[in-house]
């Protein structure tokens, strides 16, 4: 078996120290984000599950109704939330990507720094550099 050719990457793709924090380092607020929408359905289903109790919920909602509230509830939620993140993104397609540095792995071994817009301008071919982030 011949040996493999270790191919370039970017730092930041790939597990271990090497990983951690460099090109990208989104990993944390992305995170973050989804523990923030995980608390907020868990608050609107106890909360919708609260207002289900109440005497006045009993009169206006049909009994059959109310256990299922706060799950539908809590869907709703998480539908509304999903499409205001799909308009966020759609307004930021077509928009011209921002200058950063990153450090890019040689073929031959060790790293060089670099931008994004200048690996746009050596290798005028389709770009895509994935932001590795290992939860």
């Amino acid at each position: 078996s011949r040996p493999r050719a270790k191919k370039p990457s970017l730092p930041g793709h790939g597990r271990g120290p090497a990983a951690e924090g460099r090109a990208g380092g989104g990993g944390r607020g992305a995170r973050a984000e989804q523990e923030a929408m995980q608390w907020v359905l868990i608050l609107v289903f106890i909360g919708l599950q609260q207002l289900c109790q109440t005497e006045a919920a009993k009169k206006l909602v049909p009994e059959e109704f109310l256990g299922w509230l706060p799950m539908v509830g809590a869907i709703l939620a998480m539908m509304i939330k999903s499409r205001v993140d799909g308009m966020a993104a759609s307004k930021l397609t077509g928009t011209k990507a921002p200058d950063f540095k990153l450090k890019v792995n040689k073929p031959e071994g060790g790293e060089e720094e670099t931008s994004f817009y200048k690996i746009l301008k050596d290798k005028p071919r389709p770009t895509v550099i994935d932001f590795y982030a290992n939860f």
